[in-house]
């Protein structure tokens, strides 16, 4: 919320922001903390999820899969890739496990933007060891289409489901389940 909006809502009543655009749950932990007064809460509950994280950053690492690439792609008239910290699950796997992502679709997150759409013919240059797709599932148009059919990881069964309104939003309240999630779904996806 910008300021002026604050200043002109503030001429009914108190506002209090609520700085849910950013990723950084401490942040924003430590200042509802310290706008209640319950500091001691906060820190409490900022533990429990950098226990929780730290506890998904070693089952991953335990895995023994940090050289295997894995995309998470979305689905509207075609795969798309999305980009940034907007999408929680980029920011956990990319950022947080440091699971790897192939060069092409690194070089479209550091172009930035919000998606990058990517042809049928330029698919098999986007696709890594694993890949996931945002929904709960395959579109037939996507699993009838030779390209998509000819990608290693979909011929080897390696392409798993992801719930994206579990990863809408960087909420304290979903962190832990968020990254249990998703390193059971590598697990899952690379189990021999």
């Amino acid at each position: 919320m910008s300021a002026e909006n604050i200043a002109k809502l503030s001429v009914i009543a108190p506002v209090v922001p609520i700085k849910s655009e950013t990723t950084d749950y401490a942040e924003r932990l430590n200042y509802l903390g310290e706008l209640f007064d319950i500091e001691t809460k906060a820190t409490d509950a900022i533990n429990s999820i950098n226990n929780a994280i730290a506890s998904a950053k070693a089952k991953y690492n335990s895995l023994n899969i940090a050289d295997k690439e894995v995309n998470v792609f979305s689905y509207y008239n075609g795969l798309e890739i999305l980009i940034g910290n907007y999408y929680f699950f980029n920011t956990i796997l990319y950022n947080q496990l440091c699971v790897r992502v192939p060069q092409p679709v690194q070089d479209v997150f550091d172009e930035g933007g919000f998606f990058f759409s990517i042809s049928n013919e330029f698919l098999p240059d986007y696709c890594g060891d694993y890949i996931y797709l945002l929904m709960d599932a395959i579109p037939s148009d996507l699993a009838e289409n030779e390209v998509w059919q000819s990608l290693e990881a979909v011929q080897a069964g390696r392409v798993g489901l992801l719930d994206m309104m579990l990863y809408v939003s960087a909420d304290a309240i979903y962190i832990e389940t968020q990254y249990t999630y998703l390193v059971n779904a590598l697990e899952l996806a690379f189990a021999d």
